[in-house]
This record gives C-alpha cells, structure tokens and sequence, in this order.
C-alpha cells in the first residue's frame, strides 16, 4: 500500500508511471552495472544514451515472462515479483478512489481518477485511503426561474420555439450549453420544505410529461411538414418560396444540394426539395430511435437546432418553499462564482448595469433564508420567475454540488501492530455467589472466591513426567484421578 502511494505520489509530481516504475526497478536492482544495462536493453527512448532511467514496465513483463536478458543477477526477477503487486494495487488505488469520490458527490475528482486509471492525466490525492474527517454532506442547487411561454401550435408553428418555448439566446451564457446531466433539476439530499419525500420523483414526472408533450407535438409538426413537401409540385407557383421558407424553418442547409444535371447552375426546386424531405426523414428516424431519457435531445434533433438547452416549464407546486433573501450577491454568489464557473456567468449579469437584477431566493430547512445552511439541503434561485404570479414555471438547473461541512468534534482511532501468540486458551466466565445470600458481594468476598477458584483449578492437560503410564499429551476430560491413570491401560492388544 505504502509503495503504490509512493508511485501515486510520483505520477502527481509529473512522472510518467513507466518511469516511476523503472526508477523502482532501478532501486531493487542497486548494482549502478545491472542498472546501466537495464537502461540500454529496456530504454524509454531510443535516444536517452543511459541517461534516464530504464522503462519499468518493460522491464517487469521481461522479468515476468522470464526473458530478461543474460547478465542480469539470477535473483533480479524474484526480487521484482512484488513490484506487480505495487502496481495492480496502484490501479486498485485509482478505481476505489474514483467510486468513493463519486458517491460523495465528487464528480470531477472521480473524472480525474478515472483518467489517471487509463494512463491519461495525473492523479488526484488518494483520499479513499485516508480517514476522513468528520463533517455534514450539504446538497447545494443553483436555479434560474424564468417566466413560462406557451408553446405555439399549429401547422406553422416555429419548431425551435416549440422545443424551447422560453430560449433567449441573450442567457445562452447563464443558462450553458446542452450538458443534459448538469441542466436537469433535481431534489434530492435531504427533505424540502412544503414537498412531500416523493419530490424528486414528482418533479422528475414533470419534467418528463412537459419535454414529452412537446416531442409528440414536434414530431407530428415534422411529419406533416414532411408530408407537404413531399407532395409539393416544384412547377407550381410559390414553389421555390415555399421550399426556401421550408429551409430557414427547420434550420437546413442546402448549400451542399447538387443539381440533376451538370449543366445547370445550381440546384432546382425539385433537388431543394428533395432535400429537405430527406433531412426531414432522418430527424424523424433519429428521433423515434433514442431511448426516452434522451428526450431533450430528440427535440434539438427535429428542430435542428443543437444549441438549445430546452428547459422544462414545471408546476410551481412541485418546488420547494422559496422565500426572497436581499443581498444574496455580496454574501454567496460572489464567493461561490469564483470557484464555480457555471455561476460566473450569473454574477456578470447581476453586474451588468445595463440590466435589471434579478431577484433571488433560498429553500432551507426550517425556514431559513441562510445560504450557508449547516445541513441543507440548500436552493438558491434568481430569475424573474420568482416574482411571477403564474401556476407554472419554466426551471433550468444551471449548477449543483455537494459540499462537506466539518464538524466540530471528531473521533480519531489509532491501530497498534502486536505479534499474537499462536495459540490462545478457551475463555470462561466464572460465575462469583455470595457466601451468605442476604448480603452483597464485597470486594474482600470477591477476592476470595477468584483466589480459592485458582486454588482448586486443574491442569488442562497432565505433564507425561508426573504421569509415566501416559503415552501422550491428552485432555484431563479422558484421565481418572486414580489408577488406571487411562482408558487405554489394560485394553487387550
């Protein structure tokens, strides 16, 4: 264990694990000879000329498939078996680090574990090994209210506004880019004030029937522009309008689109078209092909738009109680923001001059208004949805972690190493009666009967030199108190 940290150790620092296991090697070997030829027979470069250590994982797989070349020491192999051993557990080290970094709560440094686990990147402190700290795991959320747009319907609807009703592309920088995983809201890490302990479920069911309602209604808008295309006569009048409003509508590109023959300039009427109910085809297809959790990304594909975060517009009943706290920028999103990059693009817009704040509000347990709540879970929400009156409104996740909170007392424990004896005696309860029933065993009482206990207690097995009949060592169980001494005297032959 010791020996892997000390590898991990070295990884950090910047050493590729070949050469933190050739400097190893280099160790065990000591010999600066066998050293010398362990660095031209197994280099790490061609062209280091000895002066850098030898590659050590070439050098274990020769030891291990016993090709090392001749010269070497006969014991050199031996004596670098347990190096495999420090590397498997080093990889144990790693995958162990990452699950207890991930069901922490500690997505990244799990990403990190994971990475040095595959040789990419450096890994990070090993704090699966270590005994941590005492403390309060506090789930945190950060939200963005906005105000909630009816979907449009009809034959002509915009598809980009009927998959994200409430998009603005001026908070394409608060509201992130199309990471499914850290945009969806969730509920969970402890019980929110005014929901019942189903709240997660409830609002990942909101969630779901909204973005569902909209692919249903995307779907058949696509279809039937699908279908109106396809019946389309390239030679009637408004044709080639209605081909070019088709394009912009649904965000294809014809610039590709090749003409029937060489000879014309350009692409028809009828080869744009062709196009768009092909482009149309494929969405469709794509769509009806992704399983339903990926429903945000079904919605982009048929309105070939990739860009937008589709955020879902959900009962105001399925959120916790939000109460409104001023002064929330001075004393938590200008201090989170700098460690929180998704966040820092909130506090440039509560700069901005040029722009209303948005209000803000916070979800604790008990009612409090504190943004450092001791044991959370905390939601912390900005957005002009807070101040809105509606049934309904449009929630997008822009941030959540899990912070650990120490605690002021702490138990330490330490282990001792001791060599055991090999064998140990049975345990036994002696069970102490008081001489005279009507009073209670004193202390003087008690010493007696340990010591007469003592006094009258056998030899669990009788020594052979007190007893000569005995041929050997046996239990006092299977030996009389008189002669014959054993079972076995007198047995016939």
């Amino acid at each position: 264990m010791r020996a892997a940290a000390a590898l991990a150790e070295r990884v950090r620092l910047g050493v590729h694990p070949y050469e933190a296991l050739g400097l190893e090697v280099e160790r065990i070997a000591g010999d600066w000879d066998v050293v010398r030829t362990l660095r031209e027979t197994y280099p790490l470069a061609a062209d280091q000329q000895q002066r850098r250590v030898c590659d050590g994982q070439k050098v274990l797989a020769a030891a291990r498939d016993g090709t090392l070349i001749a010269g070497l020491p006969a014991d050199l192999a031996a004596r670098l078996a347990p190096l495999d051993e420090v590397l498997d557990t080093y990889a144990d080290l790693l995958v162990a680090d990452g699950v207890h970094a991930l069901v922490t709560g500690h997505a990244d440094l799990a990403n990190a574990a994971m990475e040095a686990a595959a040789g990419l990147g450096a890994p990070p402190d090993l704090r699966a090994i270590r005994t941590p700290r005492e403390a309060t795991t506090v789930r945190v959320s950060a939200w963005v209210l906005l105000l909630a747009a009816a979907t449009p319907t009809g034959p002509d609807a915009d598809p980009a506004a009927v998959a994200d009703p409430t998009w603005d592309a001026a908070l394409a920088p608060i509201l992130g880019g199309t990471d499914d995983g850290a945009s969806s809201a969730s509920l969970t890490g402890g019980a929110y004030e005014g929901l019942p302990n189903t709240a997660d479920a409830d609002l990942r069911a909101a969630i779901g029937a909204d973005l569902g309602a909209r692919l249903v209604q995307l779907v058949a808008l696509a279809q039937s522009a699908h279908d109106a295309l396809a019946a389309l006569d390239p030679g009637a009048a408004g044709a080639s309008q209605a081909v070019t409003d088709a394009a912009v509508r649904w965000n294809i590109d014809l610039g590709a689109t090749l003409p029937t023959s060489s000879a014309d300039a350009g692409p028809g009427t009828a080869e744009r078209r062709d196009a768009i109910v092909v482009a149309l085809a494929d969405r469709l297809q794509t769509a009806a092909s992704l399983p339903p959790a990926d429903v945000r990304r079904a919605l982009r594909t048929l309105a070939g738009r990739p860009e937008l975060p589709v955020i879902p517009i959900v009962p105001r009943a399925v959120l916790p109680v939000l109460r409104s706290r001023l002064g929330l920028d001075r004393e938590w999103l200008e201090i989170v923001a700098a460690v929180r990059p998704r966040l820092a693009a909130l506090e440039a817009r509560q700069l901005d001059a040029a722009q209303p704040a948005w209000p803000s509000a916070i979800a604790a347990p008990g009612g409090s208004t504190d943004p450092w709540h001791a044991t959370g879970p905390v939601v912390l929400a900005y957005g002009p949805g807070l101040s809105s009156f509606g049934s309904k409104v449009a929630l997008a996740a822009i941030d959540g972690w899990s912070e650990s909170v120490p605690s002021r007392r702490h138990t330490t424990t330490a282990a001792f190493g001791f060599n055991a004896p090999k064998s140990r005696a049975p345990q036994a309860v002696l069970v102490a009666v008081p001489p005279d029933l009507t009073q209670r065993l004193d202390n003087a009482g008690l010493l007696d009967v340990v010591l007469e206990t003592r006094e009258m207690a056998h030899a669990r097995v009788p020594a052979q030199n007190s007893a000569a009949s005995l041929s050997h060592a046996m239990s006092t169980a299977l030996v009389s108190a008189r002669s014959p001494l054993s079972f076995l005297a007198n047995w016939p032959a």
